[in-house]
């Protein structure tokens, strides 16, 4: 229990800035978003993904680093499962997506704040935390 507090405090902190943050270089649809996720959540890549969907602008590559260093940590073991749980619609071209990954240990929940523009899909803002609770809390 305090693990999940200290690897949700950790993430929260480390992931999501006080500001919503948005990647510079949009995503040509929302399926070449999900593959690039997908594809690096396969490998626990995450301080691509951090770097990759808006990080890069918000923190020191030593930051990221840190991020993917301590994500790893606290997942160990292959993320081999993937739902979307929850999509809601909302006007402009947003939208609001709560995914969760799995593997034999435990679960990644991911949030995304999505908006879908004239130039591509823009990842306006997203959390990562091992606790369920504070990404529904977000949705």
């Amino acid at each position: 229990m305090l693990r999940n507090f200290l690897i949700a405090l950790f993430v929260a902190v480390i992931v999501m800035p006080g500001q919503p943050m948005a990647q510079d270089v949009p995503f040509a649809t929302r399926e070449s978003f999900y593959e690039f996720v997908d594809s690096h959540m396969a490998k626990r890549d995450f301080g691509t993904q951090v770097s990759r969907l808006g990080g890069a602008d918000e923190y020191s590559p030593e930051e990221i680093v840190a991020a993917d260093a301590q994500l790893k940590r606290a997942l160990p073991y292959a993320l081999t499962g993937k739902a979307v749980l929850r999509t809601r619609e909302m006007q402009a071209g947003f939208r609001e997506e709560l995914v969760v990954y799995w593997g034999e240990q435990g679960y990644l929940w991911c949030y995304f704040l999505l908006h879908e523009r004239e130039e591509g899909l823009l990842v306006v803002r997203f959390n990562y935390n091992t606790s369920s609770d504070v990404i529904f809390e977000l949705f």
